[in-house]
């Protein structure tokens, strides 16, 4: 008799942990590459240009997010698609309501190869009244690229 509720606890444990594992699995979401959860997107309108940065046409992606109301601030974001860490800065053209224009600088230092990192330019801008954004520049440590005059 013993034996027989020794065996059903064992099987009750065992059901239970499986159960909590399997809950840990759905609720920890998609992964990406490097095994790191993806963060939550914020939806709003976004710019992204890709720069060749390599002689071997490596390149980096950098793109401006517009700000959604009571979700984010502006954001500067740029992923490294070489083989190389490097410090990078993008100077973008933000256009506002009252037709007026901004220039503000973000940089992302030592971003390493695949890394994807979303910055707060400066100067801060309020994010009322943003209505578009372009990205003219973007300097690595060893160039700058002037991709389009003001």
């Amino acid at each position: 008799m013993l034996k027989q509720l020794a065996l059903i606890l064992a099987i009750i444990i065992v059901a239970l942990l499986a159960i909590v594992a399997a809950l840990t699995i759905v609720n920890r979401g998609p992964e990406n590459e490097e095994g790191e959860a993806n963060p939550p997107e914020v939806s709003g309108s976004r710019t992204t240009i890709m720069v060749s940065v390599g002689a071997d046409g490596s390149q980096v992606e950098v793109g401006c997010r517009l700000p959604v109301e009571g979700q984010s601030p502006f954001l500067v974001t740029f992923e490294n698609r070489t083989g190389e860490i490097d410090d990078y800065q993008a100077r973008v053209l933000v256009r506002l309501e009252e037709g007026g224009r901004s220039t503000v600088v973000a940089g992302a230092p030592e971003l390493r190869p695949g890394e994807r990192r979303s910055v707060v330019p400066e100067p801060w801008l309020e994010p009322e009244g943003i209505i578009g954004c372009e990205v003219l520049a973007l300097q690595g440590s060893d160039q700058v690229i002037i991709l389009e005059d003001p």
